[in-house]
Parts: structure tokens; sequence; C-alpha cells
């Protein structure tokens, strides 16, 4: 279910920051007209800050991919927030904080059987099992930690 303004004002209470991620989670590459990217980047964010009464300093592009943000729609979020999040995974140590890489989390299910992808080779692909050199260096920082 979707979060109520009670739920978003009780994550800032608890020191969460709380981020937009467009007014109705369109792929932003499929728009062209800038008065549309303006409402679902910018209007989005500044509905939000009203609502709450605080500034929203961060933005995650819908989708996370790079196919799904345009230029201009990258433009749009860079002159409104401080902070762009995509759903890249990567480090984030010398990256610009327009260009936030991040990683997933697992969930947890009802017997407490953590899972990342409903389909383990899917998962296993996107975590990175197709590439080698990330899976080198995933195998590297596993045997400098033991």
């Amino acid at each position: 279910s979707n979060l109520t303004w009670n739920d978003l004002s009780g994550l800032l209470d608890q020191g969460h920051a709380i981020g937009a991620h467009t007014a109705s989670h369109v792929r932003l590459s499929a728009i062209g007209a800038a008065d549309e990217l303006h409402r679902e980047v910018v209007e989005s964010a500044d509905t939000l800050s009203h609502r709450l009464g605080t500034p929203i300093d961060h933005f995650a592009f819908t989708y996370g991919d790079l196919a799904s943000l345009s230029r201009e729609a990258f433009e749009v979020a860079r002159r409104r927030f401080t902070f762009v999040h995509s759903g890249m995974r990567g480090d984030n140590v010398g990256v610009s904080p327009l260009a936030i890489r991040r990683d997933p989390c697992a969930m947890i299910d009802a017997r407490h059987n953590y899972f990342l992808y409903s389909n383990p080779f899917t998962g296993a692909l996107l975590e990175g099992a197709g590439d080698r050199r990330h899976a080198a260096n995933l195998a590297r920082l596993d045997a400098w930690a033991r």
C-alpha cells in the first residue's frame, strides 16, 4: 500500500529524508514536452515539500536505468534537486551527488527467508553473475574478508 501523509511525517520525525519519484511513475524518457517533464519531476517534489513542510532535495528517477531517463529529464532534475538517485548498482565513492548508485536490499518473507527476486536465475544475473569482472571483484572482496 502507499504511504499516507501521516506516514511520511512520521518518517521525517524519525530522521529520514523524503525524496520525489515523479507524479505518476511515468518513464521519463517517454516524455517529450517540457511542461510535462516539469510537472512530473518538479511539481511532484514541490507538492511533497508543501504538504510536509520540508525541502525535498532527493529525486529517484523511475525504473532506475538510463533507458528510462532522457537528457532533458536529467537536466530538469539537476536544476531542482541536490541528489539524483539511479537504480544502477555501484560504489558511490567520488561519484557526483547527481548520479548516485543504489544497490538492492534483501526482502524477508513470512518464513524469514531472504530474497531479492522471485526467479533465482534472474536474480543471479542481475546481481552480477553474468559480469565476470564484477564477480571477480566480489570474490576478491570475499577473500579479503575471510
